[in-house]
């Protein structure tokens, strides 16, 4: 993914993971914490480090537990089930905000269902 964003004169300034579960193999990992999606930790840990602009930010998650993570933090999120992510982003980076198409699936202070934690 970083080659592929270098061609286009882009970068991802971080990854982050959470390695996390409370029903996790290794002990020292099998806990709760406010990194696991849908806790908004690992965002809001970027948010501190970096400087963003929350109202021109937004999230696109496979799960709903990612767009709660994305709410809970403050930032619009796109929920993405197709199959081309390159078509989809390109759409939320033209689209005007006013653009039906642009419309979160979540942000802050919506409702919607949440799923329990993200599976590794």
């Amino acid at each position: 993914m970083s080659r592929e964003l270098a061609i286009l004169g882009a970068h991802i300034d971080a990854f982050e993971f959470c390695p996390h579960h409370p029903e996790g193999s290794i002990e020292r990992y099998r806990i709760l914490c406010n990194c696991r999606k849908p806790q908004p930790g690992m965002i809001t840990a970027l948010l501190k480090r970096y400087p963003v602009d929350l109202d021109s930010s937004f999230m696109v998650g496979d799960k709903q537990s990612d767009l709660a993570a994305a709410r809970a933090a403050g930032i619009a999120a796109y929920m993405f089930n197709g199959s081309n992510l390159h078509t989809f982003i390109a759409l939320m980076l033209t689209a005007s905000p006013d653009d039906p198409q642009r419309q979160p699936m979540s942000h802050p202070g919506n409702g919607g269902t949440e799923d329990d934690c993200d599976r590794h």
